[in-house]
């Protein structure tokens, strides 16, 4: 007698090798469909778990109270680059611009640019498995990301060092 493997469901390239990383044990196959739909899939047992963004569920305000949630740090579960900052574009010398300037979280910022850059780097876009996680620390940075069968890296570094590192890191996860 065979044991089956739990089914773990997910829409995007970069949650599916994540979930193949932190789960090996477990098949990983796209799910389609709206969050509604996804959570019929998964209560019907076509997926032993799923695995979605809870700014979804929170904006539908979906009852999940007949399932276990389970929050995946940022630092495990690597999420897209710049994942949750708004951002707005504007003409360069408009007077939005200058009003977005006046408001905008400089530490945010820096937080944006490293992400960005990284992806920039590597060349991956929006479909790819590519994901990047930078927050500030006492000593500078964390960086943490990955691109298609990298593997997780992380690097702390100061931010006079931030240029070279993130060179550093984009070489290590095309190799």
């Amino acid at each position: 007698s065979s044991i089956k493997s739990p089914a773990i469901g997910t829409s995007s390239p970069r949650r599916q090798h994540m979930a193949k990383e932190l789960f090996p044990f477990c098949s990983v196959s796209p799910i389609r469909g709206n969050v509604p739909t996804r959570l019929d899939k998964l209560r019907s047992g076509q997926f032993d778990a799923i695995i979605l963004a809870m700014a979804g569920i929170e904006r539908l305000s979906i009852d999940t109270s007949d399932f276990c949630i389970t929050s995946l740090s940022p630092d495990e579960f690597i999420p897209a680059a710049s994942q949750g900052i708004i951002a707005c574009e504007t003409l360069r010398d408009s007077e939005t611009a200058g009003l977005l300037r006046r408001i905008s979280h400089s530490e945010t910022m820096q937080l944006f640019d490293i992400e960005r850059r990284i992806m920039a780097l590597i060349g991956a876009g929006c479909h790819d498995a590519a994901g990047c996680y930078a927050r500030k620390t006492e000593r500078g940075f964390l960086i943490s990301a990955f691109y298609r069968n990298s593997g997780i890296i992380r690097r702390e570094c100061a931010e006079s060092v931030i240029d070279i590192t993130l060179e550093e890191m984009a070489g290590e996860l095309l190799n």
